[in-house]
């Protein structure tokens, strides 16, 4: 007779990397996304099956602040794994010597002991200290809270720093797919769903060499690999410094004004062919004066020329002795 026995983990285990997949993922398209936070928000890289004691996710902040994500399908406020998880976040706060790392709870099934724990993890942030974060709770969240302190630490002030700085969200899997892929993935060449399943099965495929990801190098493979150019981003590690570039040196300001702004939106003129010497237009005919009667260099008389109508009402507006370095970084720029 044929014996039967079980694969190590099954199907509930596939389900689970599956949700964890689901959620790294999200992550991954926020790291991809060009437009603007704050640098505590900024992601510049997301690690999957990180080697850390929260392992799941971790994701690096421009500050140099972390999260770092555990991910449970299912969790029950008792038994091995939930002596497992506060375990590894207390040993994760201790190696956090400067304090600045961050701890997140996501929870695929909602129950009222993980409603409540999420809850008195939320008044936590709020409060000074443990006597008035204790006080706060109700009965049933003090019962829970006294089982995750006695795992933490025995010094209750400790516990309760470890435990302010931990978020628990409750979503399940739906939610990560629907809600989930509204806020977190950038618009691109093809739909939000499809970059999501995309970006799922990159965290899939590389999870297994605890792969980190940086956005040059994921929006480059999503651009080579799936032909998808996520809107505004560069397709190129070229692209993206010159647009590094631009960014930082494509402005202009006028010296002795208030004036200042991108280039391309402050200083436009009249299309003209490239001019070597003096110019010949209608502005400057016989003497190299400007709008004030100024004499000013042959830089700037190109300038002017180059400039057109645009160019005169701005440099009537600059003291005379801010002209000719005017001029200059209208040249130079």
């Amino acid at each position: 007779m044929e014996v039967l026995v079980a694969e190590p983990g099954g199907t509930a285990t596939q389900s689970g990397i599956y949700y964890q997949n689901s959620l790294a993922a999200l992550y991954l398209g926020r790291l991809c996304d060009p437009r603007p936070v704050h640098r505590s928000r900024q992601i510049i890289s997301v690690r999957v099956e990180a080697p850390e004691h929260v392992d799941d996710v971790v994701v690096t902040f421009a500050n140099g602040s972390r999260l770092l994500i555990q991910a449970k399908e299912a969790l029950n406020s008792s038994g091995e794994a939930w002596e497992k998880l506060w375990e590894a976040i207390r040993a994760q706060a201790d190696e956090d010597v400067q304090g600045r790392d961050e701890f997140l709870l996501v929870v695929g099934r909602f129950t009222p002991d993980i409603d409540a724990l999420r809850e008195a993890c939320e008044r936590a942030r709020g409060k000074e200290d443990f006597q008035e974060w204790w006080k706060s709770q109700s009965v049933a969240q003090q019962r829970l809270t006294k089982r995750v302190i006695d795992i933490l630490s025995p010094d209750s002030h400790r516990a309760f720093e470890i435990v302010r700085r931990t978020s628990i969200e409750v979503r399940t899997l739906s939610d990560l797919e629907a809600g989930g892929v509204a806020n977190f993935i950038p618009p691109s060449s093809t739909s939000e769903h499809a970059l999501f399943v995309l970006l799922r099965d990159l965290c899939g495929m590389h999870a297994r060499v605890r792969k980190t990801f940086r956005a040059p190098t994921l929006l480059q493979a999503l651009f080579d690999d799936f032909g998808v150019k996520v809107q505004g981003a560069p397709t190129s590690q070229i692209e993206e410094y010159r647009s590094a570039l631009l960014n930082v040196y494509g402005r202009i300001s006028v010296p002795g004004t208030s004036l200042a702004g991108p280039i391309d939106e402050y200083f436009f003129g009249l299309s003209c062919k490239r001019v070597l010497g003096y110019p010949t237009g209608p502005i400057l005919k016989k003497k190299t004066r400007d709008i004030d009667g100024d004499t000013l260099p042959k830089v700037s008389i190109f300038m002017i020329f180059h400039l057109g109508i645009s160019g005169a009402p701005l440099l009537k507006r600059v003291p005379a002795s801010a002209k000719q370095p005017c001029c200059a970084r209208l040249f130079t720029s």
